[in-house]
């Protein structure tokens, strides 16, 4: 039982655990045996959802690193959860599953197999979505750091984690900090992916997130540049040439924001009605957010207001 220190003892998942452990040992139906004995023991207690006792949780935390022989199935099942709860983050049954694993980054830096850059990138996603922005940022920073190793550099997905950085400080007030992070995104996103293609949808999302930062700080002048180049690459769309009407309106909402406050009101009433027109085709998939849609709306008939138009 010392492995379970792979896992958090109080919110086990009894599928997660046979899952992962099944592999080192001699099948799922000895670790199904072994959980069993541990129950007639009263040394796991429930059924589904399972709590260590408390005896045993400080045994086994007080166990050396190198008794955990575990890294590889636990970091693939680890990050499996992870990526379940980024596409799900409503699902019960995906939390549970996450929560149920150690996801201290201090204690897996520990581990030469430990997981993967792009499961580093779903842990970050999982813990991001729990609101747990300082420890998300650090498995993104492991993800950038696994990426920058490898032979071939796909400057597009290491771009990705330093954007997923900048948001983990921006949701934590350090615009400054936050800035920095999205300016290398932007740079790595300009250099495209492995067959140097740009994702200009993924690199308007990082010059609208710099704009936000100005936008946090009062630098309207600065932020309305940066949405403007937001808008420009936003425009071509993603790797398949798909364009995100939705996002492509947000930044063109803030662009009115940013000349709104600056007195701007025929420009900021220009920039509120693109907006309008883009949001109401939707996203890629051509869905409606119509709260979105109705802040626009809004926000046009304050500067008409301004202009007495209204």
């Amino acid at each position: 039982m010392t492995r379970d220190s792979w896992f958090n003892p109080n919110a086990l998942v009894e599928a997660e655990l046979l899952a992962a452990l099944a592999e080192s040992f001699q099948g799922e139906g000895v670790v199904r045996e072994a959980v069993d004995a541990c129950r007639d023991l009263y040394l796991l207690q429930g059924e589904g959802r399972l709590t260590m006792h408390q005896l045993l949780v400080q045994f086994v935390e007080a166990q050396p690193p190198q008794r955990l022989d575990l890294a590889l199935p636990v970091a693939a099942a680890l990050g499996n959860a992870a990526e379940r709860l980024k596409e799900s983050p409503g699902d019960g049954e995906a939390l549970a599953a996450l929560q149920c694993h150690q996801l201290s980054w201090e204690f897996w830096r520990q581990h030469p197999d430990g997981p993967s850059a792009n499961g580093c990138h779903h842990i970050g996603g999982g813990l991001f979505v729990l609101g747990q922005f300082a420890e998300a940022s650090r498995w993104f920073e492991a993800a950038a750091a696994l990426i920058r190793r490898e032979a071939e550099l796909d400057h597009l997905v290491l771009g990705d984690n330093l954007h997923e950085i900048g948001n983990c400080a921006y949701l934590q007030g350090q615009w400054p900090a936050a800035a920095g992070w999205y300016l290398q995104a932007v740079a790595k996103a300009r250099q495209g992916d492995l067959q140097g293609r740009v994702n200009h949808e993924s690199l308007g999302a990082s010059l609208h997130q710099l704009g936000m930062c100005a936008c946090q700080q009062g630098q309207w002048h600065a932020a309305a540049g940066w949405y403007e180049q937001a808008v420009a690459e936003m425009r071509q769309g993603d790797l398949h040439g798909r364009v995100n009407h939705r996002s492509l309106g947000v930044s063109l909402h803030e662009q009115g924001i940013c000349a709104y406050q600056q007195g701007q009101w025929p420009a900021a009433a220009g920039w509120c009605e693109q907006a309008v027109a883009e949001k109401r085709q939707g996203d890629i998939f051509g869905r409606v957010d119509q709260s979105s849609v109705a802040t626009s709306e809004k926000s046009l008939a304050l500067c008409r207001k301004k202009m007495g138009l209204a």
